[in-house]
């Protein structure tokens, strides 16, 4: 008899190809989470709902935007209305074809209030906050956005308080995905069977994990692996070694030749309010950024940051730490030394970076910086009164442009720390503008360095990592996770 782990699942190949060809793949380390593409706001539920779900537009192997269920990339003439034409083709796994009324559907659900969760806290507040009526159904005052709008079954039209070029990024997130209306309308406990679009449908779902079978009558070019199957393992790492599984996510960097490793998009920062004393001054801003060596402050499972764009993106991979740099600094700032500070607080909902940001700051500038821990709910209700604190952000999409426009434009919610800076706003507002990718990585590159007067400081991107054997080829590792689209088993 063999263990769980070994047996499960029992394979149906009724959906799978025929060809006898050794096409399955199983990897462990996932918790079994969310499978609703409104709330997947972590990498692995981002993971399986892309593999199970399809939107508008979605990312290439090369984090280049494609159309998915669109048949072709929006048309828009002002940047403010995007319309769409759905592939004919396009089914959900039960054979109903995809309507634009699905589509409506999907992201007015998403955007709805939730008693459970801040609406400031909701994944559509953060990706989908440009389009018409979102705020207003968030706030409670609408129960539809009126900037989606159904054309016919094959049209529809979605429209944005403002010109933004760069918004149909925001389309290929996991929060703008179709989900069947009929079924979740119908069945409570729809997540265990969910009927999506995406190139896998579901063969099983439990505590020991989630098996996914290759849909064969799936719309776009099928992925290459006919089943893959996530094992949720309370030791990845072993059964990875004893041969139980082909792919492992593990929470650190190995030493091992088959490990597979990339920053994700998730940044953990110390928020410093730009609207309070010191932080009001750019030099102190400075001056603490150069004190800090993130390189020597990083847990587990991250990867250290040296700026506001991870490397995936085209960010710096060069440490920016210069202490001889932060000294002068404070002596050219307003306070002229250390002595002349305010007492400065870090809050935190007891993230280990606070504590060792404080011991680095003292260390380093001899500058006495008290943690103080607060329940969650109360720092994010905060952070605008807090003198400084340690947050995450998550971008509204994977594309360099829009996650600096969400970080870092005063109009921004996701702003925390209150930065302002004209030439960055104006730069900002003009990359909405742009849709040619080459002047739109150039107008980038002269934000980034218009904005180096630390508006926040970075501390570390989220990190993947994952063991994986060596007849496992043609994986990629893009800043969402595991890339199947030319995965290969080669002499397993």
């Amino acid at each position: 008899m063999c263990s769980s782990l070994a047996c499960w699942p029992a394979t149906d190949t009724s959906q799978a190809g025929s060809s006898g060809t050794d096409r399955s793949i199983r990897l462990g380390g996932w918790p079994t989470t969310t499978l609703d593409p409104a709330r997947a706001d972590d990498p692995a539920s981002g993971q399986q709902v892309r593999l199970i779900f399809s939107g508008l537009l979605a990312y290439d192997h090369a984090m280049k935007l494609q159309p998915d269920l669109a048949a072709d990339f929006p048309a828009s003439r002002d940047g403010i209305t995007y319309t769409f034409t759905l592939r004919p083709n396009a089914q959900f796994h039960d054979g109903r074809p995809v309507m634009a009324g699905d589509i409506k559907y999907s992201i007015e659900r998403a955007c709805k209030p939730d008693p459970a969760l801040a609406a400031t806290l909701l994944p559509c507040a953060r990706t989908l906050n440009e389009i018409q009526g979102v705020a207003e159904q968030l706030s409670g005052q609408s129960n539809s956005i009126s900037g989606v709008q159904v054309i016919d079954d094959l049209h529809l039209s979605i429209v944005l308080t403002s010109s933004d070029v760069g918004f149909p990024y925001r389309l290929a997130e996991p929060v703008a995905f179709v989900v069947d209306r009929d079924q979740v309308r119908s069945d409570p406990s729809w997540q265990q069977h969910p009927n999506g679009s995406g190139p896998y449908l579901v063969q099983r779902r439990d505590a020991q994990g989630l098996a996914l079978a290759r849909f064969s009558d799936y719309y776009g070019s099928p992925l290459p692996l006919d089943y893959i199957t996530f094992v949720v393992s309370d030791n990845p790492q072993a059964d990875y070694a004893a041969g139980k599984l082909d792919l492992a996510q593990v929470g650190s960097a190995s030493p091992s030749s088959d490990a597979l490793r990339s920053p994700g998009l998730r940044l953990t920062y110390w928020g410093l309010n730009n609207r309070l004393k010191p932080f009001d001054d750019p030099l102190v801003r400075q001056a603490f950024g150069l004190a800090l060596d993130v390189d020597g402050m990083q847990p587990p499972g991250s990867v250290a940051a040296y700026g506001l764009l991870p490397p995936t993106l085209g960010g710096d991979s060069i440490p920016q730490f210069d202490l001889s740099t932060a000294r002068q600094l404070l002596t050219q700032s307003s306070y002229k030394s250390v002595a002349n500070l305010p007492p400065i607080v870090i809050y935190t909902s007891n993230d280990p970076f606070a504590a060792r940001v404080s011991a680095a700051i003292s260390a380093n500038l001899g500058v006495n910086i008290s943690v103080r821990n607060v329940e969650y709910s109360d720092l994010v209700a905060s952070y605008a009164s807090d003198q400084s604190f340690i947050a995450d952000f998550q971008p509204p999409a994977a594309e360099a442009g829009t996650l600096l426009t969400a970080l870092l434009h005063s109009g921004s919610a996701a702003n925390l720390g209150g930065y302002r800076n004209a030439g960055v706003d104006q730069r900002l507002d003009a990359l909405a503008a742009i849709d040619d990718l080459a002047a739109r990585a150039a107008l980038v590159k002269q934000i980034i360095v218009q904005a180096n007067d630390t508006p926040l400081v970075p501390l570390a991107w989220q990190a993947q990592t994952f063991l994986v054997k060596p007849y496992v080829q043609g994986l990629t590792l893009v800043p969402w996770g595991l890339d199947f689209s030319r995965a290969q088993i080669v002499g397993r």
